[in-house]
């Protein structure tokens, strides 16, 4: 009885209320139910995520909040006065078939960046291949080749330093100057998938092409394990790939991941030959263990990649009669019969990481990052040696990063946000001189420090405005020699004569080279409402970016090329001003994208063929860097026709145009002309899909006359011969089938034939392309469980 008089005696009349936001972006979330449990006390959010809880009396209560893709969030409260606070939940999709968040849902980097998000299909679509075969099914991206097994990505033009690939929040250091040297990146271990150019991208670096970006999946905190295994089948080249990929999560927060990986083929075939030594082994596995809640987030991981692969035999030949021959013949001077054995030329690439991440969330939207990852990064190359070990490598670089990255991020308002951070890096190459061989690339140690501060304005949803500044000091030691004649020959006399440590008996110069540069780089992006379908980006960009160590002290035969490669101690700072404009129409039957741009680049950093030189293990190619201004302009369309239900027309288009401002030159390697369109039937029948694919790769008529004269003995004299190195190969059309069946929910087969018609041709970004066709008819076979 005293009980209850005392029960009714409270004043039940207190308020609660506040506001129920994602902890990432500060978005309201309306209609989330705000409710104490085991009461009568709920309601749900408004349409600006506020809240008002009446009629409560004093007393200790569960509080729980839940909304559609939100993880629920829980809170003992203790409520003596009326008062109010902002909840902050974790917005993300709350179900185990879509534990895949950042798929087709993915979140921009930002709102007036150019970006390009790549499906969980087309990533596994891609498995059995290349990180650049990936990325290069969009428009603006080409493919540079050395070989069928060497490839990285080419946007707008550009490539090598000024593409940068980030994984695990740092840029991937694999010696990736070298047109020879493909991303350390198998592509089954990849999770999400983004390709970004605007103001944004200047957190990770000054790259004028773009930056290529991999982070792992979003995960809910629920007990779950799930991943999946692939296998896949080539016929060309018996081409076998299998992965295997692990997640286990627990509703602490505590998550691990595991992946594994192999792949292994023996000679690719052209239409009427096999092409000898050009098979690879490939192993890459990774693990990481971490820990996320609302509060902080960290993780710790290591990862593996090895690649050895085998270099086109015929691109490796022995005096300049033999260079001649091997340019001048339809086929390969080398053609043997189908191997699975990779025999020298080769070489062998090793990429092991360590990286470690730590997050912490705070209530006002601010968040603080902190990034360290240390690579090493192993290459050799193998060359034909005579008298010596073929075992014995000719290049055995090791390169060593230690990067350091703190981020600052903070949503002042809902109109105003800003990021800021600070970069570290410290960079150990060795050359090991036990190869016998003098080293293409020098010892050296670099050190890079820089920092970037970036901001975004959003006054309404019809123009949002962000800009980006970025500062890097980049300082390079080295100590390398160079033969006295060499030294004289390229006028380094004067501007580097203290320098020189000292003059060996051998008639070299030791020398100290320590260079500085220094790079101010800023974007302005604006994204723009033209009407309910149709909206606009600009971007406004000054690049700058140093050169590589391959473009200054190159000086040897770089073996995995078959070319001899001279770099030049004068190059300074490359320093792109670009402008590029896009427009998008994202709704109703005809969907379309269509960016163009404009690039003018100062001293614009190139290497090309020069002639040919004979030395003690063969004849070869030689090619020189030098700087020029330059001007690029291009365009790149995309299109999307829903022609019925389930009946799609799929296509893009590429163009690029390059010259030098001086002597109005074009560049070479500039990609020529592509068109792809795809004939897409989604689920035509029960489960399952097939596609027609077309690709049409235009004659690049601009092109740089390096030709130049060798003589040859022939016919018992000697004769000057002229040596076409320049004129690029005929256009061509390749078809390709692709039939998509799902089993079930959880088993997925693919079965896909490329170049159907096994059309022989040759590939003008393909620097092998002067020894042999590329790759014929392939028959791939994949199947794929998830779990």
């Amino acid at each position: 009885m005293l009980n209850t008089f005392a029960l009714f005696s409270q004043n039940c009349d207190l308020r609660y209320s506040g506001y129920v936001l994602d902890i990432f972006d500060g978005q309201p979330q309306v209609k989330a139910l705000v409710e104490f449990l085991d009461s009568e006390y709920k309601v749900l959010s408004d349409d600006k995520g506020g809240f008002t809880i009446e009629g409560i009396c004093p007393g200790e209560y569960d509080l729980k909040i839940s909304h559609p893709g939100c993880i629920d969030f829980f809170k003992k409260i203790n409520i003596e006065t009326n008062f109010s606070e902002n909840i902050f939940v974790n917005h993300r999709i709350n179900d185990l078939d879509e534990v895949f968040v950042e798929d087709l849902k993915q979140r921009k980097s930002s709102q007036t960046s150019i970006e390009k998000n790549f499906t969980q299909e087309l990533i596994q679509k891609f498995s059995s291949k290349n990180l650049a075969d990936l990325v290069g099914t969009i428009s603006g991206v080409s493919i540079l080749k050395t070989g069928t097994n060497i490839v990285k990505p080419i946007i707008n033009g550009v490539y090598g330093s000024r593409v940068l690939i980030v994984q695990d929040g740092s840029k991937i250091q694999d010696h990736e100057w070298g047109d020879d040297h493909a991303p350390s990146i198998n592509v089954n271990n990849i999770d999400r998938l983004q390709l970004i150019k605007g103001a944004m991208g200047l957190q990770y670096g000054s790259a004028v092409g773009g930056i290529i970006k991999i982070t792992p999946l979003e995960f809910v905190p629920k007990d779950t394990l799930f991943g999946g295994v692939s296998g896949s089948y080539h016929d060309n080249g018996k081409l076998i790939s299998s992965s295997f990929r692990l997640n286990k999560i627990k509703e602490n927060g505590l998550f691990s991941r595991l992946r594994l990986g192999i792949k292994n083929s023996g000679d690719f075939k052209s239409p009427d030959y096999f092409l000898t030594n050009s098979g690879h082994n490939e192993k890459s596995g990774s693990f990481s263990i971490g820990n996320k809640s609302l509060k902080r987030m960290w993780d710790l991981g290591f990862s593996h990649f090895s690649k050895e692969l085998g270099i086109l035999k015929s691109s490796h030949v022995g005096n300049p009669g033999d260079v001649f021959r091997a340019l001048d013949s339809d086929v390969p001077t080398v053609i043997k019969p189908y191997s699975r054995k990779i025999l020298p030329p080769k070489q062998l690439t090793v990429h092991n990481k360590v990286f470690g991440n730590y997050n912490k969330y705070f209530k006002n939207l601010s968040k603080i990052n902190f990034n360290y990852v240390y690579q090493r990064n192993r290459r050799r190359e193998f060359d034909i040696r005579l008298g010596l070990s073929d075992e014995i490598p000719s290049i055995d670089i090791t390169l060593q990063t230690h990067d350091l990255n703190i981020d600052y991020e903070s949503k002042k308002t809902e109109l105003l946000s800003w990021k800021t951070g600070l970069k570290v890096m410290v960079q150990d190459n060795y050359s090991d001189p036990e190869t016998g061989v003098k080293r293409l690339i020098p010892d050296y140690l670099r050190t890079e420090i820089g920092g970037y501060f970036l901001t975004s304005y959003v006054p309404s949803n019809l123009f949002q405005l962000e800009f980006g500044l970025r500062y890097d000091y980049d300082f390079i030691s080295a100590k390398k020699y160079y033969y006295i004649k060499t030294w004289e020959k390229r006028g380094y006399d004067n501007e580097f004569q203290n320098t020189i440590i000292r003059e060996t008996s051998s008639g070299q110069y030791l020398t100290q080279q320590d260079l500085s540069f220094k790079n101010l780089s800023s974007s302005l992006g604006l994204n723009f409402f033209i009407s309910e379908k149709i909206n606009g980006i600009m971007n406004i960009g000054l690049i700058s970016r140093s050169p590589s160590p391959s473009e200054l002290f190159s000086d040897g035969l770089h073996h995995s090329l078959a070319t001899i490669e001279y770099g030049d101690l004068k190059i300074k700072n490359e320093t792109a001003f670009k402008t590029s404009l896009s427009f998008e129409k994202n709704k109703g039957f005809f969907k379309w994208n269509i960016n163009g741009y404009i690039s003018n680049i100062n001293d614009y950093i190139l290497i090309e063929p020069s002639g040919i030189d004979q030395i003690s293990r063969g004849a070869f190619q030689v090619w020189s860097y030098r700087q020029t201004d330059a001007n690029f302009l291009g365009y790149d369309f995309d299109y999307s026709l829903n022609i019925k239900k389930n009946i799609y027309l799929n296509g893009n288009f590429s163009w690029v145009w390059a010259k030098e401002k001086q002597n109005k030159l074009p560049i070479i390697s500039i990609p020529p002309i592509n068109f792809n369109n795809s004939l897409l039937l989604d689920n035509i029948f029960e489960r399952i899909s097939f596609s027609i694919n077309h690709n049409y790769v235009g004659e690049q008529k601009r092109y740089p006359d390096n030709n130049f004269s060798a003589t040859i003995f022939e016919d018992g004299n000697f004769v000057d011969k002229k040596v076409d190195i320049s004129t690029p190969p005929k256009d061509y059309n390749l078809i390709g089938f692709s039939l998509n069946y799902n089993i079930n929910d959880s088993i997925n087969l693919t079965f896909d034939i490329e170049n159907i018609l096994n059309e022989s041709y040759r590939n003008y970004l393909n620097r092998f392309r002067y020894y042999a066709d590329e790759p014929g008819r392939t028959i791939i076979i994949k199947l794929n469980y998830k779990f």
